[in-house]
């Protein structure tokens, strides 16, 4: 049988739960999650009071609701704090800073692109083809020089020859794009929204 401290001490717990949910909820502006939060806790109270009682039919219903509402309730706080994190990381043009190295290995050089200011301190180094490293460092030379032009992109209908572009295809653009966020984020761990 169920002593009435037991049932006293989850009202309790009860208590503190739904403000710890209704504020951390509405602290997110999660006004429906903080309502359904605190609607879960009611039909918690509820079951909790009918433990109580005598009638077994009601104390099962009771239960299998409110676990089930609990559950869905920690599931959507988790939910919550992922969505906070995801808006508080935000990465500002001026704050990250770019350089290219060549860095010599034996007989080979490495390409290496030094990325800072993504995630706080942290400096992510990113390894380069050729072409890719020879495409963003005319990138850098160009934005850099006294004229801060662009980079020409062979437009796809042209078929003449003797116009020289800076960039010959539209995929030398993708495929360096693709190496960075490989290289920042882990290879094919970022979203490809082609």
């Amino acid at each position: 049988m169920i002593s009435e401290l037991d049932v006293y001490y989850s009202i309790l717990t009860l208590l503190v739960l739904g403000i710890v949910l209704w504020e951390s909820f509405i602290k997110r502006r999660l006004v429906l999650l903080a309502i359904l939060s605190a609607i879960c806790i009611l039909i918690t109270f509820a079951a909790q009071v009918f433990k109580l009682t005598d009638d077994g039919n009601t104390q099962i219903l009771f239960s299998a609701i409110f676990k089930t509402a609990l559950i869905m309730i920690f599931f959507a706080l988790a939910l919550s704090w992922v969505k906070d994190l995801t808006e508080r990381i935000q990465i500002k043009s001026g704050n990250v800073f770019l350089k290219l190295s060549k860095i010599k290995s034996g007989r080979l050089f490495n390409n290496i692109l030094a990325i800072s200011g993504l995630t706080g301190d942290e400096k992510k180094e990113v390894s380069l083809t050729n072409k890719n490293f020879e495409l963003l460092k005319l990138f850098i030379d160009r934005k850099m020089g006294p004229s801060e032009g662009w980079l020409e992109i062979k437009p796809k209908s042209n078929n003449r020859t003797g116009n020289v572009y800076d960039i010959n295809n539209h995929n030398e653009i993708k495929r360096l794009i693709h190496s960075i966020l490989d290289g920042v984020y882990g290879k094919n761990m970022w979203s490809n929204t082609n």
